[in-house]
């Protein structure tokens, strides 16, 4: 009497199963994940697509990826799809429902790109008629002005488009200011201790105080600054600033 085998899974230690009846011809080899590669795309969850900066979004999925150890084409893209909200998969329907068999994330990542982000000529256009400081900090614009530039290093019509965001004080102090690192905002000398002072404030406004500084005013940005805690009832002695620059030569007497 013939006995029947029904069909069987047998996993082995290199992920590799065998699908079918072990003694058939019509079985067939696959891969599955890694127990710890499965749990890492159950428990990753992006942060809803960000239509306003979608290559900042991308970034920082794509760390989340690194993190998580998801490499798979189909996990990725399945996640990417599970972060749009309703009115942005409406905008991409078409490819949602007939994604391509390969390669699914990389052609869905170009096309959102293409859909939400910025031409090279949108971007420009932004720079060049922003709307002001507002009540944003100088270096918030200055954050938002490197991220329209993409990667691009500032240049002289970048800074001055930067200064004429400014109220005409900041601007004024800041004409000759050195922008070689403009994250840093108001440069500082080499070698220069992180505080100094007490400085008289001449006057200030949300983002910025104007000090001064061996009879100089000197703009500076709030997070340069710590605040001194006084004692009102003892004068105050306002320091002796070191002599910047180099030292003078000797004289031959």
């Amino acid at each position: 009497m013939a006995v029947h085998r029904i069909a069987s899974l047998f996993l082995h230690r290199d992920s590799s199963c065998y699908i079918g009846d072990p003694d058939g011809p019509n079985g067939f080899w696959t891969h599955t994940m890694t127990d710890n590669t499965a749990a890492n795309a159950v428990a990753l969850k992006l942060p809803t697509f960000w239509t306003l900066w979608p290559r900042v979004w991308f970034d920082q999925a794509e760390a989340q990826f690194q993190l998580w150890q998801i490499t798979s084409d189909s996990t990725r893209y399945y996640h990417v799809v599970s972060s749009l909200d309703q009115e942005t998969a409406a905008q991409v329907r078409d490819f949602i429902q007939s994604p391509p068999k390969e390669d699914k994330y990389p052609a869905f990542k170009a096309l959102l790109l293409r859909t939400f982000g910025l031409s090279r000529r949108e971007r420009a256009a932004r720079l060049l008629h922003l709307d002001g400081l507002g009540d944003k900090s100088p270096s918030a614009l200055m954050n938002e002005m490197l991220a329209l530039a993409e990667g691009h290093k500032p240049c002289l019509m970048f800074e001055q488009v930067f200064l004429e965001q400014l109220p005409d004080d900041i601007h004024l102090l800041l004409a000759d200011a050195d922008f070689s690192n403009p994250r840093e905002g108001t440069p500082r000398a080499p070698l220069q201790r992180p505080y100094e002072g007490l400085f008289q404030v001449v006057r200030n406004n949300r983002s910025t105080f104007i000090l001064d500084i061996g009879g100089k005013e000197e703009v500076f940005m709030m997070d340069h600054l710590k605040p001194a805690h006084l004692d009102l009832q003892q004068p105050v002695e306002v320091p002796t600033l070191r002599r910047r620059g180099r030292p003078p030569k000797p004289r031959l007497v």
